[in-house]
């Protein structure tokens, strides 16, 4: 099935641009998280920042993406506290609580509120988008309650929706492979159907899954093969800082996606595979319900 979905899809972009969102996660968590990703959006290395709102480092670094022609989105949490009180679990906990019905209703409620309000006082516009850490939007009841919020907030001018559905191929390592369907299990497919019913916008597919263990050139192959999978309307996930901050387990890394994403490598790279970052909030994109 792979094998004539990748024929298929190499007769159909021989020739033409794919146009794919390239979105930096975290920005707020840290410093150099947020320099990082400034200098990417600079160099038009990036399409789409998902912002921490409860994060540290959110108020003081956020007017550094006002106008600068990238989608803005809320990258709401529930798993890692940075000092903030609220409704915070350690992942695998909040997912079994969340199946087994075991949240507080009232208080998924108020978060959400509470990071959306944060969004909007310091970057001075609604999201853009919104996303999940560690993809919480998509579990049952924050689900729920995240479009019951948004449905009342944001009615005339919705914001699009990140969808998790991956784009797979016998190419990718089984590890990375069972990882991204592990997250697309998880809540993706009901949550793309709840977006596309109530006239949400969401990304096609989702790529940028892996163990977060890689060198930079591992990095960069996993690029190639992602961008030969992609898509029109495709979403790419990354995580860049320009330097590594105590505690984060993801630092080194972050450092790793960083120094590849800044390289003259990647933007032949896409020159090379002919595609283009690309806001969705401009694009005319297939519909994720299509697949």
């Amino acid at each position: 099935m792979f094998e004539r979905h990748e024929e298929r899809h190499k007769e159909q972009t021989v020739s033409s641009v794919r146009s794919i969102v390239i979105c930096a996660d975290d920005f707020g968590q840290s410093e150099p998280i947020n320099d990082g990703i400034h200098q990417l959006v600079s160099a038009g290395r990036l399409s789409a920042v998902s912002c921490l709102s409860d994060g540290p480092c959110f108020p003081s670094g956020i007017s550094s993406l006002s106008g600068a022609g990238v989608d803005v989105g809320l990258h709401l949490n529930f798993t890692d506290a940075m000092g903030q009180l609220g409704s915070y679990f350690p992942l695998k906990q909040l997912i079994v609580r969340s199946y087994l019905g075991a949240l507080d209703a009232r208080e998924i409620e108020r978060q959400i509120t509470r990071q959306l309000d944060a969004f909007e006082k310091h970057a001075n516009q609604a999201p853009d988008f919104v996303d999940g850490h560690q993809h919480v939007h998509q579990l049952p009841l924050i689900r729920q309650k995240l479009f019951s919020i948004l449905n009342k907030r944001y009615s005339k001018h919705r914001p699009w929706i990140r969808s998790t559905k991956p784009r797979l191929s016998v190419g990718l390592p089984l590890k990375q492979q069972f990882k991204a369907s592990l997250i697309g299990i998880l809540g993706g497919g009901a949550l793309v159907h709840e977006a596309i019913s109530q006239h949400y916008q969401c990304n096609r597919r989702f790529l940028g899954v892996y163990d977060f263990s890689r060198t930079g050139s591992e990095y960069f192959e996993l690029l190639k093969r992602w961008f030969d999978l992609a898509e029109t309307g495709d979403l790419l996930m990354c995580h860049p800082a320009s330097g590594a901050s105590a505690g984060d387990p993801l630092g080194q890394q972050r450092v790793r996606e960083f120094n590849v994403l800044k390289s003259q490598a990647f933007p032949t790279l896409l020159n090379e595979q002919r595609i283009q970052p690309a806001r969705l909030t401009l694009a005319r994109t297939p519909s994720a319900a299509s697949e």
